[in-house]
């Protein structure tokens, strides 16, 4: 069988409003971001569930919707609090791996003056987990409203199976999609990592994408 080199190059996740699939494991976070600002009087949420549940996708929906902008767990504390001081609202990712009490007890102390801006915080693991030491850092954490993205059903996966290879231009029968859907680990990660190998071997190969060849994966 002929095989090719083939080029790592990135494709494009599409991350509109209109591309996010809501089901029973995501619902609660999918209406938590379109009720923004409405959030109960709290101005800090966390999202938080596996790799690759939807939390960027999330994420990405709120801060079109609330004009944040992104900024990096490293970055200088005091220029968080100047943005927030002045209305900007702010997107943090990856918080459950900050390891800085000091700045998750001060960044919920910026955000309690009147006029801040909100902030959304994603994580893999829930809050609890975090390894949270301060006592002060902690029960501040504690009481925010964190939503957790649960383990994909049916439903979702499939959507999700279908999303993976449309964001590679590729269109995929559902007989096929049926077919990976009982076979494959049942993990948000376990999905993209399938799609991932499945684009690739089809490119190696030079093949259509079809049951033998995902078969030879599986």
């Amino acid at each position: 069988m002929e095989t090719q080199t083939t080029l790592d190059f990135k494709h494009k996740n599409n991350y509109d409003k209109n591309n996010f699939l809501p089901s029973e494991c995501n619902q609660i976070a999918y209406d938590w971001i379109n009720q923004f600002p409405n959030w109960k009087g709290q101005k800090i949420a966390i999202i938080y569930g596996n790799k690759g549940c939807g939390k960027t996708h999330l994420s990405k929906i709120w801060q079109e919707a609330s004009n944040a902008i992104a900024i990096d767990k490293s970055s200088d504390f005091g220029s968080i609090v100047e943005e927030l001081s002045k209305g900007q609202n702010i997107l943090i990712d990856d918080c459950g791996a900050i390891g800085d009490d000091k700045f998750l007890y001060n960044l919920y102390n910026a955000t309690k003056e009147e006029f801040t801006g909100f902030v959304l915080m994603t994580a893999s693991t829930r809050p609890m987990d975090w390894g949270i030491e301060l006592a002060d850092a902690k029960s501040r954490i504690l009481s925010l409203n964190s939503i957790e993205i649960k383990d994909p059903d049916d439903f979702l996966l499939s959507g999700m199976l279908v999303k993976l290879f449309s964001d590679r231009q590729l269109s995929i029968s559902p007989e096929i999609i049926n077919y990976m859907l009982i076979r494959m680990e049942r993990s948000f990660s376990g999905a993209i990592d399938l799609v991932d190998k499945i684009d690739k071997l089809s490119l190696e190969k030079k093949r259509n994408i079809t049951i033998p060849l995902i078969k030879t994966i599986l």
